[in-house]
Formats: C-alpha cells, sequence, structure tokens
C-alpha cells in the first residue's frame, strides 16, 4: 500500500528545489507551492512544470482564481484539473477570461457541461483560442468548406477539437485537394463522411504527408482510384498511420509472408487497410514469425493482427494444436 507524503515535507521539498532560483519572489514561490498541491504534483513534476512554462509564475495574483474557474465550471475533479493544466498551463491566466472562454465554447457547441468537459480534457488548448479571431471564424469555415449541418460540425469538434486550431486555408484546404484527387474525385458528401469519420486528417500536412501515404497505397498494393477510395472510407484511420513506421514495412512484411497465390489487392478487398496499421516491428513481425513457429500459415494471422497480446496467444495456441498443412488445402482458394 502506498503511503501519501505529508504535504509539509512535499513543501519543503520543493522550497528546495526553488532555492536554485535566488531571482524568484514571494509571491512567484508561492505560485509553486499552490501548483504542487492543488495538483498533488511531486517536487519534481512542479520544477519540470516551471522550467517549461516559467509564465505560470507570472501569473501568481490570479493562480487560485483560475485554477477555481476551471474545476468548479467544468465538474474537474483534481486528476482531470492536472491533466488540462499539464497540457496547457497557459490557462493559468486572468480568470474571468478563462471564464468568458469556457461560456462562448459552451454556447457555440450548445453542449452541456459534461461533454464540454471532455472537449477540454481532449485538447485545453481550445480555451486559449480567441473566440472572435478563431474559434467562430473556423466553425464556419469548417461548415461551409464541407457542406456539414450546424450539428455534424458540433459533433466533429466534440470529438477532435483540435481542428478550431487549424489555419483553414492553409491545413484543411490543401488536404481536402489532395484526397479529391488521390480517391477519384468522388463526390463531396463523400469526402465529407471521411473528414467527420476520422476529423485527425485535416490536421496532416497535405504535401509532407497525405499525399505520400495514398501514393503508396495507390503503387505499392496496388490500388485503383476507386479502390483506394473504398478502402479508405472503410477504415479512414490508415490516413492516421506513420507510412514508414507501419504501412511501408507492413507491406513489404505481408508481401514476403503471404504465397504468392495472395495478392495483397485481394486482402484490401476483402478485409480493408486495418491490418497494415499495426506497428511493424512490435506486432506484425514478431506475429508472424511466432505463427511460423507453429507452423501456422501467415494468412490466417490477417484476422488476429490486431488482437490483444493475450488474445493473440489463445488463438495461436488453439490454431496451432490442431494444425496441419493439409487442412487448409488450396491456398488460392482460401477466404483472406
Amino acid at each position: 500500500m502506498r503511503v501519501a507524503t505529508p504535504p509539509s515535507l512535499l513543501d519543503a521539498a520543493l522550497e528546495a528545489a526553488l532555492s536554485q532560483w535566488a531571482e524568484l519572489t514571494a509571491s512567484q514561490r508561492k505560485s509553486a507551492l499552490v501548483l504542487q498541491r492543488r495538483l498533488e504534483l511531486t517536487p519534481e513534476q512542479t520544477v519540470r512544470l516551471l522550467l517549461a512554462h516559467p509564465s505560470v509564475l507570472d501569473s501568481s495574483p490570479t493562480l487560485e482564481s483560475s485554477l477555481d474557474v476551471l474545476q468548479k465550471t467544468l465538474g474537474l475533479s483534481k486528476e482531470e484539473l492536472a491533466k488540462v493544466i499539464k497540457g496547457c498551463p497557459q490557462l493559468l491566466g486572468p480568470s474571468d477570461a478563462v471564464r468568458e472562454r469556457i461560456s462562448l465554447l459552451g454556447s457555440l457547441l450548445d453542449v452541456e457541461t459534461v461533454d464540454l468537459k471532455k472537449v477540454v480534457l481532449r485538447f485545453p488548448g481550445v480555451l486559449t483560442l480567441a473566440h472572435e479571431n478563431n474559434v467562430r471564424p473556423s466553425f464556419a469555415a469548417l461548415q461551409q468548406l464541407l457542406g456539414l449541418s450546424r450539428q455534424e460540425v458540433i459533433c466533429m469538434i466534440t470529438r477532435h477539437p483540435q481542428v478550431l486550431s487549424l489555419r483553414i486555408d492553409d491545413n484543411a484546404v490543401p488536404t481536402l485537394n489532395v484526397l479529391r484527387e488521390a480517391l477519384g474525385s468522388p463526390d463531396e458528401k463523400e469526402i465529407a463522411k471521411l473528414v467527420l469519420r476520422m476529423p485527425q486528417v485535416l490536421g496532416l500536412s497535405a504535401e509532407a504527408n497525405l499525399r505520400p501515404k495514398l501514393r503508396f497505397l495507390s503503387d505499392a498494393v496496388p490500388l485503383a482510384p476507386d479502390e483506394l477510395h473504398a478502402a479508405v472510407r472503410r477504415e479512414p484511420i490508415v490516413l492516421g498511420s506513420s507510412l514508414e513506421r507501419s504501412l511501408r514495412p507492413n507491406v513489404e512484411l505481408w508481401r514476403e509472408a503471404l504465397p504468392s497465390s495472395i495478392a495483397l489487392r485481394d486482402v484490401v478487398a476483402r478485409r480493408g487497410l486495418r491490418w497494415l496499421t499495426c506497428s511493424a516491428e512490435k506486432r506484425t513481425r514478431p506475429r508472424l514469425l511466432m505463427a511460423r513457429q507453429c507452423g501456422v500459415p501467415a494468412h490466417a494471422v490477417l484476422s488476429h493482427v490486431r488482437d490483444t497480446d493475450a488474445k493473440f496467444a489463445d488463438w495461436l495456441l488453439r490454431e496451432a494444436a490442431g494444425c496441419e498443412i493439409s487442412q487448409f488445402g488450396d491456398l488460392a482458394e482460401l477466404d483472406v
């Protein structure tokens, strides 16, 4: 059982850690102690926070009130409050400004406190965005650009509030253009549906990230534009996967592991692209190796490559126990 360290000892330890900063005022030292107590940080965590964001100490006159506004208005627990402040220490500004931004964001999204809390926990920085200069214009631009209803934009922002911080002309517009080009200029409603399911795609660099992924899938699998569109629409999570850590090495691993009678294109047509989104080195390679050592053919792993370790181990033991290569017949006829 873990025994809590008495607050007095934590305070003394923090005072000792702060002694290296002789220039700190008494008010700033008090702010550091307040942060440690309110967020239940260790002295080391407090010092790291202050080193990363020294401007926090300048908010000493309003620190307590800012923490109170965040915690009470959003209904945050101590742990949630700590998560918000660690994620965005800039929120420790004037409490009136924080309260106003919470109110304006809640009104724009037309959500209850519990849902607004989820938005802030997902992206604390949303409360640092100027409402009239950032939040409201971004909301309107996304609605117009994607042809969405107000409620659809709200749902998208609730799931991924980071979209409000995007520069629409520099991020969203180029990304949508690349999607249209690579996916064969599908209906605009299809593009909107894809973005609603994977809002994170709007934050990807169109030329440095998104286009190379789509080009690779098109060339390496290979997939025609309509096939790529169908696969991405089925599992847009692939757009957020790393090209160098997941997509490219997974294609190489599966191309080597599967028999020539099973084409990657056919696997995608049947299973989509999710099996290419795993970490190649941490999941795909070791699981293919374990299957080979157990005498289980690679194609059987396709359905289980995304299982938890425990679930995969259970499946592999059962599969290996009665595995006879002759049982599998002609691999070309298997439903992969």
